[in-house]
């Protein structure tokens, strides 16, 4: 088989062990051809080479999304590895729609997609490359405590921060920490796993990530939280040990005393790995279903075309390395719009600047008693955004109210149609009429930070989405302006226990009122027991 393989940074060698002839296209250097995908035509590239490919595989990179130019001309069978679904699905399932094999690496993500339609999504776990990722041998002692490989940020990550910082207390910790790089140096990364007792596995969404099966592999206990997808490969005190807010000590002091079980969850975890997840296991499978690919009949029409530009569209709201992108998929769909299904029709004629067109085109939809439940609230998402609160008002059927009443009321009946959240993705410069509850329900917390109806909203959302560290900080502040009111205070404790910190009280004087609930001493937000400066896993 000839492969034309692009962008790839996970597979490596592997696919070439094979047997495969892999011509490798990409921006880096390490490709046989060098492209700039902003600007450079690949099929223009490939065809001055003596590379007529049988297959083409793109794997999607974590640190830089890229998009090639051209290979759309380019006749061959074509798949794609779509990584970190859950914070890229915005744009990846539209993306899908391109090509005749998509891979995702976690399984929810297959499971909705699939009742879109994509049929052809399957899942495809990540692995461990063990070439890098090994136990170490009988003579190499595992000195560390509690290890954890990864970015450390309090704002943006404040439950990594205090589960950190409660195993301090128990027990010696090594953190390796990125300074906000996600590039990992496999190397070193692999030496401290191999050094660790317990390894660390903090999670921003749901899903098996990378970290899992490289400290697997390397026979160190993978300590993970509970409920957030591994034990559909593994199982819990067997090839892992999870823990939750209220045991997570207890669990990891247990561990550390019983070193018997700790090397006998270790092994078992490497085993694991190297019987059934390593790069090579999924090499294999996908060389199988490469050899065996036909082009599908629809990834090629008009529909397909559009939802792949679409994907790459709404991707360059997000990263603005992808600007360019952007304005050529805007060129493409412009000549096409009427390929594109109304919701997505108004957000692309917003994010060309025709935002009043838009709202005339929604308003002319529901007169015509077009029936989405989505259109009301884009139309008052799409009205706020040009100072048109009266359209506003009679899309959300309100009467006389203002315009943090607006935005509540349009958050509100976006929860209630499930569009939430997007992970990862704050929509905030992006079109309004793309809008989740989230961003207008944070526009009614920045304009007033009292506004208990504001944090009510966003509270359900994160809620939602097993996120409740990210409101402690915002109900302690509603918390210090009210501190009388006991129901914030039991709500605030609540959620500062799911978020793995620990509240304390402060004890009242008599005649004081004042409650206050600390989560994690300042002095200790921080600080951490070793921090090396490497290239590190988020």
């Amino acid at each position: 088989m000839n492969l034309l393989l692009l962008n790839d940074t996970y597979f490596g060698s592997t696919i070439e062990e094979a047997g495969v002839q892999v011509l490798r296209v990409g921006p880096g250097e390490d490709n046989d051809v060098v492209v700039d995908p902003d600007y450079d035509d690949i099929s223009e590239a490939i065809a001055k080479l003596p590379f007529k490919p049988d297959a083409i595989l793109q794997v999607d990179s974590i640190n830089r999304h890229i998009f090639f130019h051209g290979l759309e001309k380019i006749r061959a069978p074509r798949a794609f590895y779509a990584i970190d679904a859950p914070i890229n699905e915005f744009w990846q399932q539209d993306f899908a729609h391109f090509w005749d094999q998509v891979w995702v690496d976690q399984p929810e993500t297959v499971d909705h997609w699939r009742k879109q339609g994509i049929t052809w999504a399957n899942w495809l776990p990540l692995a461990a490359d063990r070439s890098t990722f090994f136990p170490p041998n009988d003579s190499e002692e595992r000195d560390l405590d509690v290890v954890f490989v990864g970015t450390m940020d309090y704002e943006r990550r404040p439950k990594r921060s205090a589960i950190l910082h409660r195993l301090r207390r128990i027990a010696d910790v090594t953190l390796v920490d990125g300074g906000g790089t996600r590039s990992v140096g496999s190397d070193d990364v692999a030496n401290y796993y191999r050094r660790a007792k317990i390894v660390l596995n903090e999670l921003l969404f749901d899903g098996i990530n990378l970290r899992t099966f490289e400290a697997m592999a390397c026979g160190a206990v993978l300590l993970t939280e509970q409920g957030r997808g591994e034990d559909r490969l593994f199982g819990d005190n067997r090839e892992l040990v999870t823990f939750n807010a209220q045991n997570l000590e207890t669990v990891v002091q247990e561990l550390l005393d019983d070193p018997e079980k700790m090397q006998q969850v270790g092994n078992s975890a490497a085993e694991v790995i190297r019987t059934t997840h390593s790069i090579q296991h999924r090499a294999r499978k996908v060389l199988r279903e490469l050899a065996g690919l036909k082009i599908r009949d629809a990834r090629d029409n008009d529909e397909a075309r559009a939802r792949y530009e679409w994907g790459k569209w709404m991707a360059s709201w997000k990263w603005e390395h992808l600007r360019e992108h952007r304005h050529r998929a805007a060129e493409w769909l412009v000549d096409r719009f009427h390929l594109l299904d109304p919701g997505r029709q108004t957000v692309f004629l917003e994010g060309v600047g025709q935002a009043e067109q838009a709202r005339d085109y929604l308003k002319q939809m529901l007169q015509d008693g077009i029936a989405s439940p989505t259109l009301k609230p884009a139309l008052a998402s799409l009205a706020l955004s040009i100072g048109d609160d009266t359209t506003a008002r009679e899309a959300l059927e309100l009467g006389e109210v203002d315009r943090m009443t607006l935005h509540l009321a349009t958050g509100e009946r976006l929860l209630s149609l499930e569009q939430d959240l997007t992970p990862g993705f704050n929509r905030m410069h992006a079109p309004r009429s793309a809008w989740t509850a989230f961003e207008h329900f944070s526009v009614v917390h920045s304009m007033d930070e009292t506004s208990k109806e504001a944090l009510e909203g966003l509270d359900k959302v994160l809620m939602q989405h097993r996120s409740p560290e990210f409101m402690l900080p915002l109900w302690q502040r509603y918390h210090s302006r009210s501190p009388k009111n006991e129901e914030i205070e039991r709500l605030l404790v609540r959620r500062a226990k799911a978020g793995y910190f620990i509240p304390s009280i402060a004890k009242r004087k008599p005649r004081d009122t004042r409650a206050n609930v600390q989560a994690m001493p300042q002095a200790t937000r921080t600080r951490t027991v070793h921090i090396q400066r490497r290239r590190a896993a988020g």
